[in-house]
Formats: C-alpha cells, sequence, structure tokens
C-alpha cells in the first residue's frame, strides 16, 4: 500500500494544472470533447448545467466508467445533472485494463485541467460509476484528496487493503435487488461501517443496471445532506424536511406493495441519513409499525433462511464450474440444465424473496460464465477446451444468445467435430437464429459448410443453402 501512495505522490507532482482557457462551451448537454487542441482536453467528456454561469462554484460527478460506458452514463444523468446543477465529466483515456496507478493518475489529471477552466465548489467533488467503475469510484476518494464523496450503482465494496483508514468520505451505494452482486453487498458492506464511513445504500427492483433516476437523485441529495450535517454547506431546515418527506414516499411506498423487508432496510438507511438534524422521529414511527406486522415477521424469516441456501448454491456453483473446466466435463452438462430449472421455478415462484433470489442466481451464473470467457480469451495461449465447455454452458444458462451456440460450432469444427458441431447449430436455428451471413463466415468451418448435414439444415430451417 506504501507503494501506491509512493507512486501516486511522485506523479502527481509532475502534473501542472490547467490554465484558464477561452472557448465556446454548450450548456445542458452532453459534449464528447472539449473544443482544443491539447491533449487532456480533447479527451475530456464534459456537461455543464443548463444554469451554469462563472460566478459561482458548482459541485462536480465525476464519471469513473471506461470510454464506451462512460458516454452512456453521461447521457442517463444528463437530465439529472441539469436539475440537480451538477458538472459532469469523464475521461476518454480511462480504461478497464490500465493499472488502477494510471487510472487514478488520468482521473486526477483531468481534474486538475476543469479545476483551472471552472469555479467548482470543493465539498462536493463526487466519483461515480457503474459496476467496476462504481468499485473505482469508491476507491478515489482515500487516493485523491481533491474528491469527498462516492457514488457507486451495481458495485461490490472494494477490499479494505485499498481504503485509506485515515480518510472517512460519504459513500452512496445503489444496489438491484435481482442483481448477484446484491450478496455481496449485504456480506461486505460491514467493512465500510467498521471503518466508519458515512454510507448511504438504496435497493431497487431490477438487476445489474442503473435505476430510476429518482435514487440517483436522491443519492445526490445524500451528498448535500452529509455536507450540511458537517457544516461544509448552510444548513436548510427547508430542504433537510423536503428530503425527509420525499424518503418518507419511498418507504411507504414499499409498505404498500408489500416489500417489508426492503422498507425495514431503507428505513435504517433513512434513520442514519437524517439522526444528525433530528428530524428522523416519523422514521422511528414507521419501524415500530412495520415490525409489529406479522407478515414482516414471516417475510424476514424466509429471507434469512432463503440467504443461506443462496450462499451454498453460489458455493455450489463455482465450485463445479471450475472442476468440469479443468477436467473437461461434458457429462455434467445434465446437471448444469437440472439447474436451471431449479433456478426458473425459484423465479417463477409466488414469493419475492424466492423470485429475487433466482433471479439474483441465474445472474450470478452467468455473470461467472462471462468472466471465464474473458479471462481464457485474454490469455496469450488459448485453452480450446475450457472455451468450449463454458460456450456450452453458456447456451444452457442463457439459451437466446446464439453467439455462443456459434463459438461452439466453430470451435469444435477446428477439431473436426463435426457431430458436435451440427448439434449446436440445429440447436440456434430452433430458437430463431437468422443471420446466414454470419454463419457461412464462421472461423474455421469450411469443410463442415460444404457438408451435405450443413446445407441440409440450412436449407431446412433458413432455404436457399448455398452449397448442394
Amino acid at each position: 500500500m506504501k507503494k501506491i501512495y509512493l507512486l501516486f505522490f511522485l506523479s502527481l507532482m509532475c502534473v501542472p494544472v490547467a490554465h484558464t482557457q477561452e472557448f465556446a462551451l454548450k450548456k445542458g448537454m452532453v459534449m464528447d470533447s472539449l473544443p482544443v487542441q491539447d491533449s487532456i482536453g480533447s479527451q475530456i467528456r464534459l456537461l455543464l448545467p443548463e444554469s451554469f454561469n462563472q460566478q459561482q462554484s458548482w459541485p462536480l460527478l465525476f464519471i469513473c466508467d471506461e470510454q464506451d460506458k462512460s458516454l452512456i452514463s453521461m447521457r442517463y444523468l444528463a437530465e439529472l445533472a441539469n436539475e440537480n446543477g451538477y458538472i459532469l465529466v469523464a475521461s476518454k483515456n480511462l480504461q478497464d485494463s490500465a493499472s488502477l496507478t494510471d487510472k487514478i493518475l488520468d482521473i486526477y489529471n483531468t481534474f486538475s485541467y476543469l479545476n483551472g477552466i471552472f469555479p467548482l465548489d470543493n465539498q462536493r467533488i463526487i466519483a461515480a460509476g457503474f459496476g467496476a467503475g462504481g468499485q473505482l469510484a469508491t476507491l478515489v476518494p482515500s487516493l485523491l484528496k481533491n474528491f469527498n464523496g462516492s457514488l457507486a450503482v451495481g458495485s461490490m465494496v472494494p477490499s479494505p487493503d485499498f481504503l485509506n483508514p485515515k480518510t472517512s468520505y460519504p459513500i452512496a451505494l445503489l444496489m438491484g435487488l435481482t442483481d448477484s452482486r446484491y450478496v455481496s453487498l449485504i456480506n461486505d458492506k460491514e467493512v465500510l461501517v467498521n471503518k466508519r464511513f458515512p454510507l448511504f445504500i438504496q435497493y431497487f427492483d431490477g438487476g445489474h443496471q442503473w435505476p430510476d433516476t429518482e435514487y440517483i437523485g436522491r443519492a445526490l441529495q445524500f451528498f448535500t445532506l452529509s455536507g450540511m450535517a458537517k457544516n461544509q454547506i448552510p444548513a436548510d431546515s427547508a430542504y433537510v424536511r423536503s428530503q425527509l418527506d420525499d424518503y418518507l414516499g419511498l418507504v411507504d411506498r414499499y409498505i404498500r406493495t408489500g416489500d417489508l423487508t426492503t422498507a425495514m432496510d431503507q428505513i435504517e438507511e433513512g434513520i442514519s441519513l437524517f439522526r444528525p438534524f433530528k428530524v428522523e422521529e416519523t422514521l422511528w414511527s414507521r419501524k415500530k409499525r412495520v415490525r409489529k406486522m406479522s407478515a414482516y415477521k414471516y417475510e424476514s424469516r424466509v429471507v434469512d433462511n432463503l440467504r443461506f441456501k443462496e450462499e451454498l448454491m453460489r458455493e455450489d456453483y463455482l465450485y463445479y464450474l471450475e472442476e468440469d473446466m479443468e477436467r473437461f466435463n461434458l457429462n455434467n452438462l445434465g446437471w448444469w440444465n437440472y439447474q436451471m430449472g431449479v433456478l426458473t421455478k425459484l423465479k417463477d415462484s409466488e414469493k419475492l424473496a424466492e423470485k429475487r433470489m433466482g433471479e439474483r442466481l441465474q445472474d450470478y451464473v452467468n455473470t461467472l460464465i462471462n468472466e471465464y470467457i474473458r479471462f481464457h480469451n485474454a490469455q496469450e495461449t488459448i485453452d480450446d477446451d475450457s472455451l468450449i465447455l463454458l460456450y456450452m454452458l453458456k447456451t444452457i444458462t442463457e439459451s437466446t444468445d446464439f453467439e455462443a451456440y456459434l463459438k461452439v460450432v466453430s470451435l469444435t469444427s477446428k477439431y473436426e467435430d463435426y457431430g458436435t458441431a451440427l448439434f449446436y447449430l440445429e440447436e440456434a436455428l430452433k430458437k430463431g437464429f437468422t443471420d446466414k451471413q454470419k454463419l457461412y463466415g464462421l472461423e474455421h468451418t469450411a469443410l463442415l459448410r460444404i457438408s451435405p448435414e450443413f446445407n441440409e439444415l440450412v436449407s431446412k430451417y433458413l432455404e436457399d443453402a448455398r452449397y448442394d
């Protein structure tokens, strides 16, 4: 850890702060780059709120996602940034493959450049991101003192080794209730609590995705309230009351729909959020009311029991996946098919907790397989056996992912296993695959494509086979 900080210190000493530049900037819309020729400015994506002027300071939301995802994130957040008066910024240089040191240095360079151009509110410089970008965003204020808050969506808690114990900054975490990362957040959030980070967690219906903007807006309000609690921002009792009323509306919505365990989770978060302002009594009253409900007592017992079961099933999936890859065990595909049937029953359950667990486990398996595929494809020496198995599994866990079927056809044809190739080709055709051009361009399938069996299948499902 000392080496990391030393690297940052040496690097940051060499970074010049950007000088104020004169150029035309559009307000209220995402600009893909600044209209300048220098290497930093041309790699900055920026949104200035519609109300922007140079006479006051502005909070900044720095998007930590890699290049392609950052543009999507900024466009998604544009309306919210305009409403709340935030400058949005992202660097096109951020890449997943870069080292942590390079990422942090790029974020610092970008921030320093903007700080030399725009009047920024130094009490509200927030790092934000989705998934892996959210995990990076959670680390940024530990490593760069200019940042004083983090907003992470669909992200796991970083390793404690990377969190600077001498810093403490507000962290807003947003997590979908059917996101497989939900389990990790539930287990690991104590890391942040024990290190005394001000924490605000919101759960929303959905998987690994951005939530409705109301949740992002509430996270931004959390940073404002945290600033007021620390006397960094002038206290505003009317603002606090309006935010409390909004939060009570969220809690009451969960109560009305019968999602009582989520309601209780949000009540606990709200009590911590509003305690510094001594206005949390209405949340305490709701907590007492929910705790007395027999439906809540039953639901909380179900959730506790399912949580243990979910952990065991995740461990089984990880263990058998690694063992099957190591042994190239195609005989276990039937077990995986059976497991998908188990998850389908859970997802179709009338019990909300079981339904969500089934969707989380489905996401967990798919995420696990995709990560292993990405890992093997990135190796200098490709392990075709592992990839064949992984793509076969993917046709079971994501049965309409035609790319997986085509990968199996291609890789098995490479080893002249045409029987397997034809089987997976027909499975894809049965499920609706129709891209003949892509099919005829598959790598390693030249001999397969001139076989009578191949052309019979194409004629049967797509008509007009290219070869007779």
